[in-house]
């Protein structure tokens, strides 16, 4: 709607010193977040469930609704696999938008631990 790139649905960010004082914590989220995203894939009733009896807060419909359209978009496929001309392209767009005001470098986009 806006004419922002496509990107992926979540990121996950961490800081140069959470990655040299705890690079496992860092793995270890990123591979709960493939498996979470892997399970919403494979069996969506029961990582719905699952979402629901943690935030009890949560509008049943509407997350049944959202994450049905995120499936629909094959948003949950490969989340921890975005190329990074997808990511460039967002953080340029983020850029040319006043949403930051300094551009990002892919290795910065993609930095590892």
């Amino acid at each position: 709607d806006f004419g922002a790139p496509r990107y992926p649905e979540l990121w996950l960010t961490t800081t140069r010193s959470e990655c040299r004082t705890d690079p496992g914590l860092v793995r270890e989220m990123t591979a709960a977040t493939a498996r979470g995203y892997a399970l919403a894939v494979r069996q969506p009733g029961q990582a719905l469930g699952d979402l629901l009896a943690a935030n009890p807060g949560l509008d049943q419909a509407t997350e049944h609704a959202e994450l049905h359209a995120l499936l629909a978009a094959h948003a949950l496929q490969s989340p921890l696999s975005t190329p990074a001309t997808t990511l460039v392209k967002w953080a340029s767009w983020k850029l040319d938008h006043g949403i930051v005001h300094r551009p990002a470098t892919p290795r910065s986009l993609l930095g590892s631990c």
